[in-house]
């Protein structure tokens, strides 16, 4: 709304100076406007900026009728997403070109998006913030890993599953699933064992639609490449160490830190193993050992009130980062990237029609204004 309301004023302001200017000075005639600074002379320029265009107004109706007529209809397609437009999710699980077949992929939609093209959490992600604006490549990261470790808490249901083919792909939705909806959708995999190897994938963003970088429309059909990692596994059982590391970042405000906070670790089935408390007790760290290195394990915690939580692995340790957001929890505003890329902008398309109506309101006022002198 305060778009509208500051071009209103800009183009209000312009025509009030241009009016003054008419009523009290003569043509070539200069009178200061800031004394010393800037001063206004009275000048006619019958043509667009900088004269062009002088003395062809009919000419400069029709170069501005076209410049609209090309680009209107791409500012529409752009801007308005048909939320009744059939979706279409094509994942690719492969490592090294080769095909990874039986991975079982789940999906959970965690922001709904409106026709704007603005994100909204879902109620079951309520929680996060899922703004795409000044997020880079690891924020998202970040927030794919917390989520992540929700949903395996939370024992949360996806919005649809299934397994990759021979060829290592999965298309959403399947025969006879739900109908996808548009907004952001969290992808995460199972760990997947095959001819002496585990294959892990980080959990990632899909937004559906998405926006094409170059043509800025709208995609209905979207692909998605996930990115395994792969280890080969120990002839011998083995075990695993895993951390947990609490980092705070509220500088001004360590007097408002709880006293302590609960960690849970969790296993890649779901099963919350161990839940622990840091404190400055043990300098906010913890140590499990003896864990079955079989099995993924990630860890979540209970982020206090007024701090937004994330968590990150780095090698064995869960990185577990408090950032203090004020007295209220973080607000759930607005598209992340498919790993490797950037999230894309262009989502208010409503000021290029707001622009562009007083673009021609303003050729109309100097068409009347010069028959009438």
């Amino acid at each position: 709304m305060w778009y509208v309301l500051l071009l209103a004023a800009c183009v209000a302001g312009d025509q009030l100076l241009k009016w003054w200017v008419t009523a009290h000075l003569e043509m070539g005639q200069s009178a200061p406007l800031l004394p010393g600074v800037v001063q206004l002379t009275r000048l006619h320029n019958t043509g667009a900026a900088w004269s062009s265009f002088s003395g062809k107004t009919g000419l400069l109706a029709a170069v501005t009728l076209v410049l609209l007529a090309a680009l209107l209809p791409r500012a529409l397609a752009a801007g308005h997403v048909d939320l009744n437009r059939e979706l279409q999710l094509h994942l690719s699980y492969q490592k090294d070109g080769a095909a990874l077949a039986g991975a079982q992929v789940s999906i959970y939609r965690v922001a709904e998006m409106e026709e704007t093209g603005a994100l909204t959490a879902t109620k079951e992600f309520g929680a996060f913030s899922v703004d795409i604006r000044g997020k880079n490549d690891e924020k998202w990261r970040e927030l794919a890993a917390t989520m992540e470790a929700a949903v395996l808490r939370d024992k949360m249901q996806p919005f649809a599953f299934g397994r990759t083919d021979v060829d290592g792909k999965l298309l959403f939705p399947q025969k006879g699933g739900s109908k996808l909806m548009p907004g952001l959708y969290l992808v995460r995999t199972d760990r997947l064992q095959q001819g002496g190897y585990w294959y892990d994938s980080a959990p990632f963003f899909v937004m559906l639609p998405e926006q094409d970088e170059k043509s800025n429309e709208w995609v209905y059909d979207v692909t998605a490449n996930a990115k395994p990692e792969k280890t080969e596994i120990p002839s011998q059982p083995e075990t695993a160490v895993r951390k947990a590391l609490k980092v705070w970042q509220d500088a001004g405000h360590e007097t408002l830190r709880p006293k302590s906070i609960t960690v849970q670790l969790i296993r890649g089935d779901g099963v919350v193993w161990d839940t622990v408390t840091l404190s400055e007790q043990n300098n906010w760290r913890y140590t499990w050992e003896g864990l079955d290195a079989s099995y993924r394990w990630t860890a979540a915690e209970v982020t206090p009130e007024g701090y937004r939580g994330t968590v990150m692995q780095e090698e064995i340790t869960f990185v577990l980062t408090n950032t203090y957001s004020g007295t209220q929890p973080p607000e759930t505003p607005d598209k992340p990237s498919e790993p490797g890329r950037l999230p894309q902008t262009g989502q208010f398309w409503w000021p290029v029609l707001a622009l562009a109506a007083a673009g021609l309101a303003c050729v109309a006022v100097g068409l009347l204004r010069r028959r009438g002198s």
